[in-house]
């Protein structure tokens, strides 16, 4: 019998503040609608690489002196495809990728800068392009290679850039690491991380928590304001 007093006091506070709470909850809504609408969008295109063959002592030692490009060590790493991993991250392989193509296309803004030499619009597309970049073994056992863009076209088109510049760079350094193409990077449909409809959601979850706990929050606020009995005698 408590607990169903207790329930009908709840209800009856959200009753008497319902307008507050839904102001909260559409304005939290809206918020999220908004942010997710307008941050730019994001696409992810991933080309699918299947090791055939890797041999490991000329490509371990070679790997442990490649940290002075930018890679990781070579010591604790595991079959071909956790080999490749710290060349694709490297700012070495960065570069060279950066070499073939279009700075001023990749990177817009690089063409507003007129003071910048050639050579630092070079570094800064190479770090941009190593901030995009990404390369896991996939669920079936294969590798991918996956690059984060704004542009659909332009994120297919550096993913497969990626692997044309992984291969010269193996071969050019004679590391014993072959791969083969299964899918080259296509232009994907749509953003990952734009979804107004699902964040509009959360943000009225998270308003209508909000409304909810003012609510009661001012209603034990005004119950403090009104006189005891005590106060009254």
């Amino acid at each position: 019998m408590e607990d169903e007093i207790d329930l009908r006091e709840y209800l009856a506070v959200i009753q008497k503040r319902w307008k507050m709470v839904v102001v909260f909850a559409v304005v939290a809504a809206s918020i999220a609608f908004y942010n997710a609408y307008s941050q730019p969008k994001l696409y992810k295109a991933t080309a699918t690489l299947m090791v055939t063959d890797s041999g490991g002592g000329g490509l371990g030692s070679a790997l442990s002196a490649f940290a002075m490009f930018g890679g990781g060590g070579g010591g604790a790493l595991g079959g071909g495809e956790g080999r490749l991993t710290p060349i694709l991250k490297s700012r070495a392989l960065a570069k060279e990728v950066a070499k073939s193509v279009d700075f001023d296309l990749i990177i817009p803004q690089n063409e507003s800068e007129a003071k910048l030499t050639t050579e630092e619009k070079l570094l800064s597309t190479a770090g941009a392009l190593q901030g995009a970049v990404d390369a896991k073994t996939g669920t079936s056992g294969l590798f991918e290679v996956s690059i984060t863009w704004k542009d659909p076209i332009i994120a297919a088109e550096l993913a497969n850039k990626y692997v044309e510049g992984l291969g010269k760079f193996l071969n050019s350094h004679a590391l014993n690491v072959n791969f083969q193409m299964i899918d080259p990077a296509l232009a994907p449909q749509g953003a990952i991380n734009r979804n107004p409809k699902q964040q509009a959601l959360i943000g009225l979850a998270i308003g209508l928590f909000i409304g909810i706990f003012v609510a009661f929050f001012l209603e034990y606020l005004e119950k403090l304001k009104k006189p005891t009995n005590l106060d009254k005698n």
